[in-house]
Formats: structure tokens, sequence, C-alpha cells
């Protein structure tokens, strides 16, 4: 819950106080993406825990207080008139008395509680295995690329407590949630990231024909006036650099689950 308050404080804060960055909106940049898309997954894995927690309390509740029921040759007895057993009277009821009770068709209300909980589980699992081994790229190009770059032509520029929290803490939240959670990180699922590098290629390229000289959003990296280039870099990072990053964090989880299997 911390963590997803964390994060839509702070996706909340930067639409309100940093809207724009230069002429272009903050959600242009994939960096803005990614930090959003972070926020969604916390606070749906938030209320999935919530809500199953609830659940499980209920469930739990319901079979303390649910009676039993005793069959002996053909009656009903149930150990709530265990006193008047003792006394030498039984509480029975025939087979034809509950045969009405016996004939209402039965919903499992668990069995469909859990196809729910299964289901949201895996619209986080698909969110987070989509944008860790991203956010752990652009958090890489950022401090080890850009934030050298900016430097250079202003040594006065310092990154802003939203420019941390976008392209630094993002990545410690990853590896927390990759570290403390229990799920599997898939190999092949990193079809997924180089989907989402894709997806956002496509989206500056259709955001870069409403404006070709204003809408460059990475210039001499993600700039469609060279498509060439362009071209190349989306290349190098969703075959290379992404699913290379997505192993990295496979070993990594597979490093953590034997040494839970060895406790």
């Amino acid at each position: 819950m911390i963590q997803a308050l964390y994060l839509v404080g702070w996706n909340v804060y930067g639409f309100m106080y940093f809207p724009w960055i230069g002429e272009q909106f903050c959600l242009v940049f994939v960096s803005g993406w990614l930090f959003l898309f972070l926020a969604v997954y916390g606070v749906i894995s938030c209320a999935e825990s919530i809500t199953f927690a609830i659940r499980t309390a209920i469930s739990a509740r319901k079979n303390r207080t649910l009676p039993t029921v005793v069959k002996t040759n053909g009656l009903q007895q149930s150990p709530k008139h265990d006193g008047a057993q003792k006394n030498g009277k039984v509480a029975t009821t025939t087979a034809s008395d509950s045969s009405a009770t016996q004939m209402e068709p039965e919903v499992n209300v668990e069995a469909s509680q859990s196809q729910d909980h299964i289901r949201t589980l895996k619209v986080t699992w698909f969110l987070y295995e989509a944008i860790a081994a991203p956010s752990l790229v652009v958090s890489g190009i950022y401090f080890i690329i850009l934030y050298p770059y900016i430097r250079e032509y202003n040594a006065n520029y310092k990154p802003t407590a939203l420019d941390i929290n976008m392209h630094g803490i993002n990545a410690v939240l990853v590896l927390i949630e990759l570290w403390w959670v229990p799920f599997q990180l898939r190999l092949l699922h990193v079809v997924y990231p180089i989907i989402l590098c894709g997806v956002y290629a496509l989206f500056s390229y259709v955001y870069w024909l409403s404006d070709p000289e204003g809408n460059v959003l990475y210039p001499d990296v993600l700039d469609w006036n060279h498509p060439e280039h362009s071209g190349a870099a989306v290349a190098v990072v969703a075959c290379v650099i992404v699913p290379t990053v997505h192993t990295v964090l496979y070993c990594f989880k597979l490093i953590r689950s034997c040494m839970k299997n060895r406790t």
C-alpha cells in the first residue's frame, strides 16, 4: 500500500507541477510511460492484496461458524443439538423433509472468487514483466549517458526530485518487487517488454508525423527525420539491450528462488 501511494503521489505531483518538459507533454517520453505503468501496477497489486485478505478472513469466519451435518441411516443430525441428544432426544430430519434443500443448486462462490483473483494476478504479472527491464534500461541510459551529456552544456544542472524518482527510484522498486514478490519471471516473457518497445516506437513515429520539426522526442537517438538512425536505435534497444537485461533479471530471480528453497 505504501508503494502504491508513493507512486500515485509522485505521478500526481508530476502532472500538477511539471506537465511540460520543454515544449512536450511529460507523458510523450518513455520515462513518463514507465513511471505511470509502475503506478498502475502498484495500485492493482495493492487493491488485489486487500481484497484477497478480506475474502480470506470472511471465508475463515464462515468455516468457523458453519455447522456440520452428520448423516446416520438416512437421517441428518446437527451437532448443535448435542445437548438434546444427551438427554435422550435427537433432533433429526428425514431425507424427504430435506429434499427441497438438497435440490437447490449450489453456487461455488469461493471458486469464482479464486478465478477472479487469478485473473488479476495475471494482469499484474504481465504489467511487471513488461516494464521491469525497460525501467532499468531507461534508468541506466539517463544516469550513464543523458545526465553527463546535459552536464556538459549546463554545469549547474542538478536532477530534480521528480527526475530521481522517475529514473532512479523506479528501478529500485522494480528490484524490490523482484526480490520479495513470489511470482516467477519467465524467460520467454521477454516478448512483453519487446512489444512495449515496439508500441512506444510506433507512438513516437505517429507523434512525430503531427509536427516533424517540433516533435522530435530524443534528438540524435529517436528522430524520425533520420529513420535509419531511429530504426537502428529501436532495434538495438528492443532486440539486444532489453532482452539482455530481462535475462539478468531472470537469473536474479532464479538465484532468489534457490536461496528461498534452501531455507
